[in-house]
């Protein structure tokens, strides 16, 4: 089966040039090393994911959180509840120097290697879940973990 693609151009002058590309032969030539090598495997190489790793405190005792995946943390400011946790992320060596920001909600919360989560300290205040995203950089590129942080009474 043929496939192709229209490419639209804007050339100078806001002149419009389309050009067909034949996208089974760009697909072909960018598998081809250049030195007249073997072509990559099929869908190309493997992506890899250089996503933050997290740990967290569950009482006195540290949990990884699962690679890839994203885990809700529930939190209660009733008496004798956990109300409060530290978040840390465990592979930081592996990112840009000082590059882990954490957001709360999409809003900008706090820089560094470790974060407390408290429920008696905003934004973690309000009873209900807040998004907490964890983002660092590896060679430019940001990666982040999202987690969920649920809030009871």
């Amino acid at each position: 089966m043929k496939f192709s693609i229209l490419l639209l151009f804007i050339c100078l002058g806001f002149t419009a040039c389309v050009q067909s590309v034949d996208l089974d032969l760009l697909l072909e030539e960018a598998g081809k090393n250049t030195n007249g090598g073997p072509s990559l495997p099929p869908g190309g190489p493997p992506i890899e994911d250089h996503s933050p790793e997290l740990s967290w405190m569950d009482g006195t005792e540290e949990k990884p959180i699962p690679a890839g995946g994203s885990i809700t943390i529930s939190l209660s400011a009733a008496t004798g509840f956990q109300s409060s946790t530290t978040l840390k992320v465990t592979n930081a060596e592996d990112f840009e120097s000082n590059s882990i920001e954490w957001y709360v909600n999409s809003a900008h919360w706090l820089s560094g290697v470790e974060a407390t989560v408290n429920t008696s300290t905003a934004p973690f205040n309000g009873k209900g879940e807040h998004h907490l995203r964890v983002e660092a950089l590896y060679i430019g590129i940001p990666y982040d973990v999202i987690i969920i942080i649920n809030v009871d009474d």
